[in-house]
């Protein structure tokens, strides 16, 4: 059926990314609340709301990530070495670099501003932002580099 094959889809990645996501909100909404309390300068209140956003997502992701890798070392009976961190951590770079920059340069800051400004209360603010800048973020990561690099039809692959 049809909604297996989206299920088969989806289920991975809400397993790997939903965890951190939601971390990342807690994060922002702790970091942001702190500032808070330090300052009333809202472009500080941003900058520390994306700074635990970043920390708490990618915290998640790499711990994550260094678990499975070390699991997959430890079923060939290798040794997860210092070589090999370095390479899951290189790994995520490449799978989130660019679209990090964008998140954390552009999406993020903006969208939390614009957020501070229309909604009621701060922690309202930071969710919405969270969720509209992640939203941005995933179509940074996934959808638009497999609309770029899948060929047009009729072209032959290379």
């Amino acid at each position: 059926m049809w909604w297996a094959a989206g299920r088969a889809l989806v289920w991975p990645w809400l397993r790997r990314y939903l965890p951190a996501e939601l971390l990342a909100i807690a994060a922002a909404m702790v970091c942001a609340t702190c500032a808070t309390i330090v300052t009333n300068d809202e472009l500080l209140i941003v900058a520390a709301s994306i700074a635990g956003s970043t920390a708490g997502y990618y915290g998640l992701i790499v711990i994550f990530e260094i678990v499975q890798t070390q699991a997959a070392y430890r079923a060939r009976h290798a040794r997860y070495t210092q070589r090999a961190a370095f390479a899951t951590i290189r790994g995520l770079m490449l799978e989130f670099g660019g679209a990090e920059l964008l998140d954390s340069l552009l999406f993020s800051p903006v969208l939390l501003y614009v957020c501070i400004q229309v909604a009621p209360n701060l922690q309202l603010a930071v969710v919405l932002s969270e969720l509209a800048s992640s939203t941005a973020f995933y179509i940074t990561v996934a959808v638009l580099p497999s609309r770029i690099l899948r060929p047009h039809p009729g072209t032959i692959p290379p």
